[in-house]
């Protein structure tokens, strides 16, 4: 399955107006899930010991996390590059991820904040997409 596939769910399910508290919810975590996947596929075709890792029981999750943090650095030494550009995907990754358990987790959390972490988690995914894409398709 194509990662970006979560992308164009969310995407479609923000574009149906009006969008319920469910809508809003569902579309946080498959933001999420879109930019992890893809990372997830990048660093793997880049360090093959990520992906044996996860066989190992190690949660992929977090492998991607570590991995970003300690990549955050580009050959000439600029922080926040990764993938030959100026963004820096762990706190990217980050804001999702939090975004993601807020929605799956914290019932009590007003439909209002739900419904602009949407909006602004929606912008923050397509920003990062082409940057991931070349190494999914």
């Amino acid at each position: 399955m194509d990662p970006f596939d979560f992308l164009d769910t969310a995407e479609r399910l923000a574009s149906n107006l009006p969008r319920t508290e469910a809508d809003n919810r569902t579309i946080v975590g498959r933001l999420y899930y879109a930019l992890f996947q893809a990372l997830f596929i990048a660093i793997s075709a880049r360090n093959p010991g990520v992906r044996a890792a996860t066989v190992n029981g190690t949660s992929s999750h977090t492998l991607v996390r570590e991995y970003l943090k300690g990549q955050q650095y580009r050959a000439d030494g600029r922080r926040g590059n990764y993938f030959g550009n100026r963004v820096n995907w762990y706190e990217r990754l980050e804001k999702l991820r939090k975004g993601r358990e807020n929605a799956d987790y914290d019932l009590e959390l007003p439909e209002a904040e739900i419904a602009v972490l949407v909006d602004d988690l929606i912008d923050e995914a397509a920003l990062l997409k082409p940057h991931v894409e070349e190494y999914v398709r």
